[in-house]
């Protein structure tokens, strides 16, 4: 819907408009059009109704490809069609959640650490990795076809290739204590499926994140948090 997880000044937005218009969407799509129960399951269970041919589609993030295509359990090998997040009215809807590596403040070998980092990155062992079949980074990779031919379906590397070059990586709540925030968050989508009231999750996701803010980033104090 084109929302931000918190606004400019950094408030929560998920009982704003767009919040909402969000929560009443997904809670309406996976209401009506999903499996029984969906709101209990974990990537798990729902890629397990994919891969056992019992759902036409199924959103979720291009790391399950082998499950999809390699997996002795999966049903549906060279069976399946990729395509990017389709886009709402407020945008692009893909997310990039792109791992990483890092350093840690407390090494006791923060050179060689670097050294690591700069070796396991390079050009030539994300060629590699993409040889094996790994959805790597770099887009340099992917311009050489003959690295993934055959290994990965070509739909599933274009729409790949435009997701990073359209999504966006605020895939979750931009808080240090980012797991209380998804269950925060969780807890309002889960109200949207169930058909609960929207507006009062939304409210709840709000007040929590708001406390999250105050005590882990330090944010202002509670009256100048509170929302008219």
């Amino acid at each position: 819907m084109g929302a931000t997880w918190l606004d400019g000044d950094n408030r929560p937005t998920i009982n704003g408009p767009t919040g909402l218009a969000a929560l009443e969407f997904l809670g309406n799509l996976l209401g009506r059009y999903a499996p029984p129960k969906v709101s209990e399951f974990g990537w798990e269970e729902a890629s397990a109704v994919f891969r056992e041919g019992k759902a036409a589609m199924y959103i979720e993030g291009s790391s399950i490809y082998p499950l999809i295509e390699h997996s002795r359990t999966s049903r549906l090998m060279g069976k399946v069609g990729y395509a990017i997040f389709p886009a709402g009215p407020g945008g692009p809807g893909t997310t990039i959640a792109v791992r990483g590596l890092a350093i840690a403040g407390q090494s006791a070998h923060p050179k060689a650490a670097w050294l690591f980092l700069q070796w396991a990155s390079s050009q030539e062992m994300v060629r590699r990795a993409l040889i094996k079949g790994v959805l790597v980074a770099r887009e340099s990779a992917w311009r050489d076809r003959s690295l993934y031919d055959g290994e990965i379906p070509e739909d599933l590397a274009q729409s790949f290739l435009e997701a990073g070059r359209t999504g966006t990586p605020d895939w979750a709540p931009p808080l240090v204590a980012v797991t209380a925030a998804r269950v925060a968050v969780g807890k309002a989508i889960t109200a949207a499926i169930r058909g609960e009231d929207i507006r009062a999750a939304a409210d709840a996701a709000a007040g929590r994140l708001t406390e999250i803010l105050i005590t882990t980033e330090g944010m202002g104090t509670r009256s100048s948090w509170a929302r008219p």
